[in-house]
């Protein structure tokens, strides 16, 4: 009777089980049985599944059939059955519940989302509406959730040998290809796509050598020529070379992690200015007048250039290990936009702080920069901006009363947004949490030599700091680890379970 009268649990029970063979055959197809499986998982605590298999007519009009020919007995007996049947089947995925991440944390990872839409955002703006892009899998699958009226070359979903070797293609810009085939390649064989986008991640090592890189995969293209000789670097390759030279492509776009590459029309390339890989010198990607044609377009046309300017220059130290590079853009940064704006500059001045204090080692005139970063930052970043100061003073300037004075004026204007009403995400509780930690730190800091009253007040502050730490995130790192402080007990078992499924605080 059930599938006669709701048959759309058959449809979701066949289209189902053919997705899940799908999936058994091909791994990529495997996301196409997640709706019908949740659909049939939704069935089993659906009032028409049970009313029709237990043989109830149920109350509220469910539309269930008693079965009169079943004696009460037999009908407890059937529930029971019917239960246990169903208690038995829920075992394996019991045993799979995935503890780890209950205890751990629980919430998806950011994985660079602000860098997809800040480019998809840009590129709604800047580029023709259906306008094909030419960018690995990964990214392509991202832009087409976000923004679905481009053209993917390298669509994520389509498993097929055309497919693969496009894929192969996309390594290509890792390796030593000639310059003028990828132009031609993006007409002749992809109908008239004009845009490359560039994932830094795809032209950049990890820190584990034992890690298959995208080099390694770019040895092995099919295509021998484009492979690249043994004398050539990492940074002399194709998806390097290709942001600066302009010979046939000019970077349109760049933020930290994401750039657009725009084809120049046949008759404006120059071949004659591509030179050789061997030929091309790193230094010349610290002069800013390499960059020259992206800078143009970036003040022209992103509103937050300076943010991806210096966000670039992060990425250059951090990825490539290429300090003088990252420097040349801080640098360009600072002339141009401080003072512009005031959030941006806020943003630019704290980046510039961070790199004196981390990789020039020059803690005195970071010192300066932390502090007009935490003075102007008006947005979201002041929660993180007035801590790392916090920090600064207490980890590297060194605890005194002095510092701790200074300290506390940040401490406290972080509690009066708080209780002002300013808005504080998920992200941004870390930052909370170790503003409180400072606090009873200082508190309980005997060689201070403060009042008692000073004492109690910094312990008040800091519980009144944990709160809407317990109440907003309690899976942030620092939560975690001042549970115990905070709280007075050990986190339980119990607790994580509770924690999970969102307890009222």
């Amino acid at each position: 009777a059930t599938w006669r009268e709701h048959p759309q649990l058959c449809y979701h029970f066949l289209q189902g089980a053919a997705f899940v063979f799908l999936a058994y055959t091909i791994s990529r197809l495997r996301v196409l049985a997640l709706p019908h499986l949740c659909a049939l998982g939704g069935a089993a605590v659906s009032p028409f599944f049970w009313a029709s298999a237990v043989g109830l007519r149920a109350p509220f009009g469910w539309g269930g059939r008693r079965r009169s020919r079943c004696s009460f007995l037999g009908w407890v007996v059937l529930v029971l059955l019917q239960i246990g049947v169903t208690a038995l089947c829920t075992l394996p995925f019991w045993f799979r519940v995935p503890l780890s991440e209950m205890k751990d944390n629980p919430e998806a990872e950011n994985a660079g989302f602000d860098d997809v839409k800040e480019l998809c955002q840009w590129m709604e703006k800047n580029l023709p509406k259906g306008a094909g892009l030419f960018s690995d899998m990964t990214l392509s699958a991202q832009i087409r959730a976000y923004s679905p009226t481009f053209s993917i070359v390298v669509h994520p979903q389509y498993e097929e040998e055309k497919m693969r070797k496009r894929v192969q293609k996309n390594y290509a810009f890792a390796a030593c290809p000639p310059i003028e085939e990828i132009h031609e390649m993006l007409h002749s064989e992809f109908k008239d796509v004009d845009y490359v986008i560039l994932n830094i991640y795809r032209c950049a090592t990890p820190n584990d050598k034992s890690v298959t890189t995208v080099f390694d995969v770019a040895a092995h293209l099919d295509e021998r020529r484009w492979r690249c000789d043994s004398s050539i670097s990492n940074i002399q390759r194709l998806c390097m070379r290709i942001q600066v030279d302009d010979s046939h492509f000019q970077m349109i776009y760049r933020n930290g992690r994401y750039g657009v590459l725009k084809r120049l029309p046949d008759q404006q390339t120059r071949p004659k200015r591509f030179k050789p890989y061997g030929d091309f010198k790193p230094y010349d990607l610290s002069l800013i007048s390499s960059w020259k044609g992206w800078l143009e377009e970036c003040e022209r046309t992103d509103p937050l250039c300076a943010k991806h300017i210096v966000a670039y220059a992060r990425s250059w130290i951090d990825h490539y290990s290429n300090v003088q590079v990252g420097k040349s853009f801080y640098e360009y940064a600072l002339e141009r936009f401080d003072g512009e704006d005031k959030q941006a500059g806020a943003e630019l001045i704290h980046h510039y702080a961070e790199f004196l204090d981390y990789d020039a080692n020059q803690q005195r005139e970071a010192l300066s920069w932390y502090r007009r970063s935490a003075a102007t930052a008006t947005g979201d970043d002041r929660w993180r901006f007035r801590t790392d100061l916090a920090l600064f003073l207490d980890q590297v300037v060194g605890r005194n009363r002095r510092t701790v004075e200074e300290a506390k004026v940040l401490i406290r204007l972080t509690w009066k947004d708080l209780r002002d009403g300013k808005t504080l995400h998920p992200n941004d509780v870390e930052h909370v949490c170790k503003m409180a930690q400072l606090c009873l730190a200082f508190a309980d800091d005997r060689q201070l030599q403060l009042s008692v009253k000073e004492r109690n007040d910094l312990t008040g502050l800091a519980y009144d700091l944990w709160k809407p730490v317990r109440a907003i995130n309690l899976y942030a790192k620092c939560a975690q680890d001042a549970w115990e402080t905070f709280e007075g007990k050990k986190k339980t078992e119990w607790d994580r379970f509770l924690d999970f499924f969102g307890r009222a605080r």
